[in-house]
């Protein structure tokens, strides 16, 4: 009975720490003073019911590139970890639509931050920054929500008002050391030719999430991009200058060590040029980040002679472009760019691209057909294909008549030979080239066959040609013979292209 009780007795307490465990996690904690410390959670963590800003935040803007059409922040707050007596720094940066813009031209924007050390009662600060830097003295978390109100001299009159996020600063008692970063953009393509520059946010997570180290950026190009060393801000060139830049993040830990990571950003005219073979399709996409799709997307093509066509686009997305069947002789070395129209309330704004270049490259590998058939002038027993003819005597007139083409107009080979192989009891009498006598060939001979080979047929003016070869059969002391027609083509430095072949059957 003994054991029993003190079997249920520990069974209780432990169920007591486990509740209680439990709780905390749950529930404020307060410290040795009684003052209310709330829970520590990640940002992605938070729950809407835990924190009850002091206004609803304003919804993220939409904005086309550099145009926004619709007010709010871009840069939201950012939660903080610290310890005891180290400063930390809230940033922000908001804007107003291209309407709100035109309603008020004068108006500047005015700050407002409020704090909670419980996430449900907040009260006003005394800052009145974009930014908000704090010294916390006490372990323990504190919620901050800006508030930004664009007014002119008549505050009240045609106002733009915009809530952030709420953000907390938590603080530990001593620091956490940050043992690995990633970095990230909120867009890897900015571009550079726009009358208004257009700018990104960089923004580096640690491991752990609640390292109290500081942050730090910097870019290895600042003639392409500019970044704020504090903020992450990217700010593109606006002299039409293309590239890539690296962005790298720092974060610096009490002790000195540091943990960084990087990543690139594209900066450019929002057309990327393209180069392709010739009869391959050319794509073009506008790049860039998009929060709604532009309302209407023109497309324009500049040939050689700089004529500017409106092109038809046929692809379902309007922002890509794609040129299906590409020609060496009417697509290379032309331009194309797009023309985006962003609609706002009742203002219209059109966004250009710069103007791409396309390099077709030349299709130059041969296209070589060889059609061989054969013909006994004396003796008509063929078969339908006139490739295979019977009953061959001594002394029949034979003729072979080769049909040479090569298709490709832009083709690197300017000369071939052909090889044709006849049956060795024969004797050449003629052969032709597009219906003229032609002597530029020699036979060989060698056990039952010979091999004729035509020469230097010249391929730089003449695509096609035909081939004739009349022969007498001496001595046929073969049933059949195999007949082989072979094409060597060669480019204008006497280099070998390839082989080509056409093959039929010389019968007895």
């Amino acid at each position: 009975m003994k054991w029993r009780k003190k079997f249920l007795i520990g069974l209780l307490f432990s169920l007591g720490l486990i509740f209680s465990s439990l709780t905390i996690n749950k529930k404020d904690l307060k410290d040795t003073s009684g003052e209310m410390i709330t829970k520590i959670i990640p940002d992605n963590l938070i729950v809407e019911a835990d924190v009850t800003p002091y206004r609803t935040p304003t919804s993220d803007p939409v904005i086309l590139l550099f145009i926004w059409l619709t007010s709010g922040y871009n840069l939201q707050p950012e939660n903080q970890y610290t310890y005891i007596n180290n400063p930390k720094t809230l940033y922000t940066d908001s804007g107003r639509s291209v309407l709100d813009a035109l309603l008020s031209l004068i108006a500047t924007p005015h700050y407002i931050w409020y704090q909670s050390t419980d996430g449900q009662t907040w009260t006003q600060m005394t800052q009145t920054t974009k930014e908000l830097t704090v010294t916390l003295t006490k372990v323990g978390t504190v919620y901050y929500q800006q508030m930004t109100r664009w007014y002119g001299l008549l505050p009240g009159l045609l106002d733009t008002t915009v809530y952030s996020k709420v953000a907390f600063i938590t603080t530990f008692p001593s620091p956490i050391k940050a043992t690995d970063l990633t970095v990230k953009a909120d867009s890897k393509y900015l571009y550079n030719n726009q009358s208004s520059a257009m700018t990104t946010y960089v923004t580096g997570i640690p491991t752990p999430v609640d390292a109290t180290g500081e942050l730090k950026w910097k870019i290895d190009d600042t003639s392409l991009a500019t970044v704020d060393t504090n903020t992450g801000l990217v700010t593109a060139n606006t002299s039409g200058k293309s590239g890539t830049v690296r962005v790298t993040g720092t974060m610096t830990n009490s002790d000195g060590t540091s943990v960084s990571d990087y990543v690139d950003i594209r900066i450019g005219g929002g057309l990327d040029d393209q180069t392709v073979d010739e009869g391959k399709p050319a794509t073009f996409e506008v790049q860039g980040k998009f929060d709604q799709p532009p309302t209407n997307v023109v497309w324009h093509k500049v040939d050689k002679s700089n004529k500017d066509t409106v092109v038809t686009n046929n692809n379902s997305n309007k922002l890509i472009y794609t040129i299906p069947n590409t020609s060496y002789s009417t697509d290379d070395g032309t331009k194309y760019y797009a023309v985006l129209t962003v609609t706002s309330g009742d203002s219209t704004t059109t966004v250009t691209t710069n103007k791409a270049n396309l390099t077709v490259k030349k299709n130059v590998v041969p296209n070589v057909t060889v059609d061989n058939t054969i013909f006994n002038n004396s003796h008509n027993d063929h078969n339908d294909s006139n490739t295979i003819i019977n009953g061959v005597s001594k002394n029949d007139q034979v003729s072979y008549k080769i049909n040479l083409n090569d298709s490709n107009v832009n083709s690197a080979m300017t000369k071939a030979d052909l090889k044709l192989e006849l049956p060795g009891s024969s004797n050449i009498s003629e052969v032709k080239v597009n219906g003229q006598s032609y002597s530029d060939y020699n036979s060989v001979s060698a056990s039952d066959k010979q091999t004729l080979t035509i020469k230097n047929l010249n391929f730089t003016g003449i695509k096609t040609f035909t081939l004739e070869v009349n022969l007498t059969i001496d001595d046929n002391s073969k049933s059949s013979f195999a007949s082989k027609a072979i094409v060597t083509g060669y480019d204008a430095s006497g280099n070998t292209i390839s082989n080509y072949s056409a093959d039929n059957k010389f019968r007895g």
